[in-house]
């Protein structure tokens, strides 16, 4: 999932630059289908590996901020100590706008930022940032899932 670690930790770089004041054409790339491990700890208490199973997302960034999820977005996310999986289906559309955010995401937070954990949202979340630019609060109106690292442990 290229997943969206890689998504997500460019999503809040983007999200965290000022808006532009000369408007320009959006600009698209695709999301990368890298598989990606991460440690033990990092997002769950094992080491984990996201493996893109579907993935044709493509972000289009605005000069005003925003940014533009669209295409598919399924991953499965394994714990590398037992092997244990579950597939995630996190696909667009959804936007960010800065501190807000719409649509399916998937969040991995770190201990820095409330982690560590994985969990999906859907319909619209707002979180703030602490000095470090790390999220320091998540707020939702929509649904989130419990700690995805759970299901796997």
């Amino acid at each position: 999932m290229r997943v969206k670690i890689a998504l997500f930790s460019l999503l809040a770089a983007a999200a965290a630059l000022p808006a532009s004041a000369a408007a320009s054409p959006p600009v698209r790339e695709p999301v990368p289908a890298d598989v990606l491990t991460f440690p033990a700890g990092l997002y769950c208490d094992f080491p984990i590996q996201v493996t893109p199973l579907k993935l044709g997302e493509r972000l289009t960034f605005f000069s005003d901020g925003r940014i533009r999820v669209t295409g598919s977005a399924i991953v499965e996310i394994k714990n590398l100590d037992n092997g244990r999986t579950t597939v995630v289906n996190s696909s667009g559309p959804s936007w960010l706008d800065r501190n807000n955010a719409q649509g399916p995401q998937l969040f991995f937070l770190s201990p820095l930022e409330g982690g560590p954990g994985i969990f999906l949202y859907h319909g619209n979340v707002t979180f703030t940032r602490d000095e470090d630019g790390n999220i320091a609060n998540i707020t939702a109106t929509g649904t989130r899932s419990g700690n995805l690292c759970a299901s796997i442990a």
